[in-house]
């Protein structure tokens, strides 16, 4: 059991269990499970948008300002077309996976026969 002293010191580091959430009223609750499986949902969402909208690259050696020695060429990436992130399409939050999806529908803890109500 957590007291005082070390619930605020997992606090302090972001560490808090999750059964330090769990609240007596119904309430909607992400279990730990589905929660990674959203977001392993959403990266392969993620990869899968940037594998199609990447675009087209060419490598070229380009030489300094006044120099003569091909050894201090720089190698330069060009791109060709447009270069257009994911986040910036228009429906990329219809793409995306939608988090109420994950989400379990929990009648809460009641302990409505434990503690007296006065």
């Amino acid at each position: 059991m957590h007291n005082k002293y070390t619930r605020s010191m997992l606090k302090d580091f972001d560490l808090v269990p999750y059964d330090l959430h769990k609240t007596r009223k119904g309430s909607k609750k992400i279990r730990p499970k589905e929660l990674e499986q959203f977001i392993s949902d959403r990266v392969e969402k993620l990869r899968e948008l940037y594998e199609t909208h990447s675009p087209d690259t060419t490598f070229e050696m380009v030489m300094p300002a006044g120099e003569t020695d091909g050894r201090k060429a720089m190698r330069i990436e060009k791109v060709i077309g447009e270069d257009v992130s994911p986040f910036d399409l228009p429906d990329f939050n219809e793409q995306m996976p939608n988090i109420e999806d994950y989400i379990i529908e929990d009648e809460g803890d009641t302990n409505e026969g434990i503690i007296p109500n006065t």
